[in-house]
């Protein structure tokens, strides 16, 4: 009998092998609401929107602007900065991490 591993799909997309740099973590809009942490888990902000593999983070978003991030509905504003996919090392259920320090 075989057995396979039972990692999820999202799991498995998501996230890079250590050894392979060329295959970096793909964002979504399940992303939403997620924080941003760099490489020491300094906390930089909160996910407010992603399209095409590219993150916005608002870097003080207040209780209420958090809230509706974490359920899809924050816009982008002036404040928010970007982050591209090509910079992200990995995605858990509550944060996007930076492959390296900005």
């Amino acid at each position: 009998m075989a057995l396979f591993p039972t990692a999820t799909a999202t799991a498995s997309r998501r996230f890079r092998d250590a050894a392979d740099a060329s295959c970096m973590a793909t964002l979504t809009a399940e992303d939403e609401g997620k924080v941003l942490v760099d490489t020491e888990g300094e906390e930089l902000g909160v996910v407010t929107g992603v399209e095409s593999n590219t993150a916005w983070v608002d870097p003080e978003p207040g209780l209420a602007h958090a809230t509706l991030a974490a359920f899809g509905w924050a816009d982008k504003d002036e404040e928010d900065y970007t982050v591209l996919g090509e910079a992200v090392a990995t995605v858990t259920e509550e944060e996007v991490r930076l492959e390296r320090d900005v």
